[in-house]
């Protein structure tokens, strides 16, 4: 299909287009991870993986966020050393911002274990190093999450 002409021809047309600067980042301009969505700027700070625990009905769990830069988030719970009746699960959340307040809001389950629910989070306290602040959900209270660097 692709003769000795046309792909001289095509290989032409892709360099003419990488030489010119098509597909150029913008000094100054936010640029997604390859696979994310476009960068939210009000989530600056926010993405990457955040590692630590909450507490609801069944006591203080392991809790990591994972969070991309378009605001899409995992939560992933998990059984800690001190409560191993936990059960593990995960579910996709939606982070925004307002102010120096980061409300984490429920999408959908990912893997769903018999008698979770899925909750908000609002962090109140936030540093470049943590995320603390409530857990909206039945029988829940509070949660903390430090930054893993990579």
């Amino acid at each position: 299909m692709w003769g000795g002409r046309t792909r001289i021809l095509a290989v032409a047309v892709l360099a003419a287009a990488a030489l010119s600067g098509c597909g150029r980042s913008v000094p100054g301009t936010p640029v997604a991870a390859p696979g994310t969505g476009p960068v939210v700027p009000e989530l600056r700070g926010v993405p990457g993986e955040w590692v630590g625990s909450y507490t609801c009905a069944q006591g203080e769990t392991g809790l990591t966020l994972t969070v991309e830069p378009d605001g899409r988030t995992e939560f992933a719970f998990y059984p800690l050393v001190t409560n191993g009746a936990a059960r593990p699960g995960r579910f996709e959340m939606r982070a925004t911002v307002d102010g120096e307040r980061v409300t984490f809001t429920r999408v959908r389950w990912l893997e769903h274990p018999s008698g979770y629910e899925m909750v908000d989070l609002v962090a109140t306290e936030r540093t470049q190093q943590l995320m603390r602040g409530t857990v909206n959900g039945s029988g829940c209270s509070s949660f903390r999450v430090d930054r893993i660097l990579s």
